[in-house]
């Protein structure tokens, strides 16, 4: 049991309710909690109301033209806390919760984008692509109420060893084909991509997932875990690189 002894954050403490007090402790030691449980009745749903990844689409945001590429149904960004170079991201145009949502039309228009941004990246900064989604189930329930369920899919171009390094952190995700992603809509899930177009997927309704593990998995193969969290470390001026450094390739 993690008991809070001193620190700023015990005046917070209810003292009586763990889902409210543990992750006040671990946001105090910038620790990026988990959601909770998908079958939670307290569960927030969340809407297309006050969006970011909405706002962006419809260029509301400070920085519209962030927006790199456009598909029919996908818009491309860089991504915020990019504490590696090439950090994109691909974000469906409608609300949806996961890319396992889409519709088979919008999956196979998404895989022809993900490889192609792929080839991209690999060509600009050298290295494969590594993959990931933290899908947020059929309705965001379950998803902490700062969460941005709207669904993204994060593109980093990494040597890593993906399942490995994923395995090494606590996490055993199965292989599976990407054709079935559409089995996984119900609830939340941690989707990772080797770089030889290997889907693992890790699904257990029972079970919490850190809202950035495959960031934080990253980060620690890289030697800078500390920075791994996008809220406390956005890297906006890379973001503005990457941007450059993507349209200069194309």
């Amino acid at each position: 049991m993690f008991i809070a002894r001193s620190g700023n954050c015990s005046k917070f403490l209810a003292f009586n309710n763990v889902l409210e007090d543990f992750p006040k402790i671990l946001n105090s030691h910038n620790i990026d909690v988990g959601d909770h449980a998908s079958h939670d009745s307290t569960n927030v749903v969340h809407s297309a109301k006050n969006c970011l990844l909405c706002k962006i689409r419809d260029r509301q945001t400070d920085k519209p033209e962030h927006i790199v590429y456009e598909t029919q149904s996908f818009y491309v960004v860089p991504g915020t806390g990019a504490f590696f170079e090439g950090y994109l991201m691909i974000v469906p145009k409608k609300h949806v919760m996961s890319f396992a949502l889409l519709s088979q039309e919008e999956r196979i228009e998404f895989y022809s984008l993900l490889d192609d941004l792929r080839s991209i990246l690999e060509c600009i900064y050298g290295k494969k692509v590594f993959a990931f989604e933290c899908g947020s189930g059929r309705t965001g329930a379950g998803k902490h109420e700062t969460s941005i369920v709207h669904a993204h899919f994060h593109l980093a171009p990494t040597d890593m060893p993906v399942l490995q390094k994923v395995q090494e952190s606590g996490l055993h995700p199965a292989l599976i084909d990407k054709e079935d992603l559409d089995q996984y809509g119900e609830y939340p899930y941690m989707l990772y991509v080797d770089q030889d177009d290997n889907w693992f997927i890790a699904s257990d309704p029972h079970d919490y997932y850190p809202r950035q593990h495959p960031r934080q998995v990253l980060a620690e193969w890289m030697g800078c875990y500390e920075i791994y969290n996008w809220r406390i470390y956005p890297f906006r001026e890379r973001m503005d690189k990457i941007a450059s450094e993507f349209r200069e390739f194309c």
